[in-house]
């Protein structure tokens, strides 16, 4: 059986607390051994919601965007089979713990979506070693350290951020600066 990592990224109508939603999800799933792209997802939703206009600054998704979307209930059966494949070993996002990860996670909940969840893996938080002085890195500073490029003009678009993210992590594992658990582990 194949190994495979889901590299992940979403975007939201603010911060992760209650009353905000997710809009924009991107999943790909890599085979942890060649590295190659099996398959990737990317959806949109409605949030039935006003985005902030702070979070629509970073990610330029508007409301109108969204407007013939499905809401998350409709979407999240499938996000859910994607975080749950058996192949997954590993799931992996920037800033994952302090955004991805329990955002994600809370709206799977939030509508009747309990999901199983293999390890994580925060690029962020295990990526101090991209920055002079051991600060977490932002994902530009990460590409910056990896020699993978970076477009300021692209950024925050979600499957843009996740391609840029796994180009990293490859040669961040190739160069002994990912230690990736890849075992039976769960969080």
């Amino acid at each position: 059986m194949r190994r495979l990592v889901n590299v992940c990224d979403t975007e939201g109508t603010g911060l992760n607390e209650p009353e905000h939603r997710l809009i924009e999800i991107c999943c790909r799933l890599y085979d942890l051994d060649t590295e190659e792209l099996v398959k990737g997802f990317v959806w949109r939703c409605n949030p039935l919601r006003k985005i902030d206009a702070s979070a629509q600054k970073v990610h330029g998704i508007r409301l109108d965007d969204l407007a013939n979307e499905p809401t998350f209930d409709v979407i999240a059966p499938q996000v859910r089979g994607v975080i749950e494949h058996p192949e997954v070993v590993l799931v992996v996002a920037h800033n994952g713990d302090g955004y991805d990860f329990p955002f994600l996670k809370r709206e799977l909940e939030r509508v009747g979506q309990r999901t199983t969840w293999p390890a994580t893996y925060d690029t962020m938080m295990k990526g101090r070693w991209a920055t002079a002085n051991g600060k977490l890195p932002r994902l530009q500073e990460l590409a910056t350290c990896c020699d993978v490029p970076y477009d300021r003009a692209k950024a925050h678009a979600a499957e843009y951020d996740v391609d840029v993210l796994a180009q990293c992590l490859f040669v961040g594992r190739r160069l002994n600066w990912f230690n990736l658990p890849t075992g039976p582990q769960s969080k």
